[in-house]
């Protein structure tokens, strides 16, 4: 016979069988194994990215050059003056504290501004100048002018120290780095 329960007595609710833990098929020295080979697989990916992400902004911040060739005792115009080489110079011992197969050279140009504009901006901060030889080798150079003036052709000495052997093949580059300026930058080579 069955004895009757009572409603209100407390009863235990059937254990519920716990379900059973997904085991992973991997070992712990397996798992790393494939994440340090993923880990290998992707960050030279990683890298290779953000290296073509840098080389095209670098390409788009240092705008293009249209350099304008002007043959040797010919006149060129850059940032609203005429510019000319009257005088080319080159030392013939090295300067001091310099490499013995060096030599300084000088180039004198004759810059004529068309107004008080051209005349401010002309030899002004800004202006780059820059020697080449016919192998690529670029050495920066220094302008030094009096201060210019509308309508008066004004003498600046463009120097720099150059190895011995290039001083028959170098041109001179001047540009003028405009704050606003879009697309190629002008610029104005001088043929050796």
């Amino acid at each position: 016979m069955s004895v009757p329960r009572d409603p209100l007595e407390t009863t235990r609710p059937d254990p519920v069988e716990a379900p059973e833990e997904r085991r992973s098929r991997l070992r712990p020295g397996d798992r790393r194994l494939l994440q340090l080979a993923a880990l290998g697989v992707l960050a030279p990916a990683l890298l290779a990215v953000q290296w073509t992400d840098e080389t095209h902004n670098a390409a788009r911040l240092v705008p293009p050059e249209r350099p304008t060739v002007v043959p040797r005792g010919g006149t060129g115009d850059l940032a609203g003056a005429r510019w000319r080489v009257v005088q080319r110079l080159a030392g013939t011992r090295p300067p001091p504290g310099g490499a013995p197969d060096t030599a300084e050279v000088r180039f004198v140009l004759a810059v004529e501004a068309g107004d008080r504009a051209a005349a401010r901006t002309a030899t002004g901060f800004g202006t780059r100048y820059e020697f080449h030889d016919g192998a690529g080798h670029t050495w920066s150079a220094t302008g030094l002018a009096a201060p210019a003036r509308p309508g008066v052709p004004l003498r600046v000495t463009v120097r720099a120290v150059v190895p011995r052997p290039t001083l028959r093949s170098l041109t001179l580059e001047v540009q003028r780095r405009e704050a606003t300026a879009k697309g190629p930058l002008p610029s104005l080579r001088f043929a050796p």
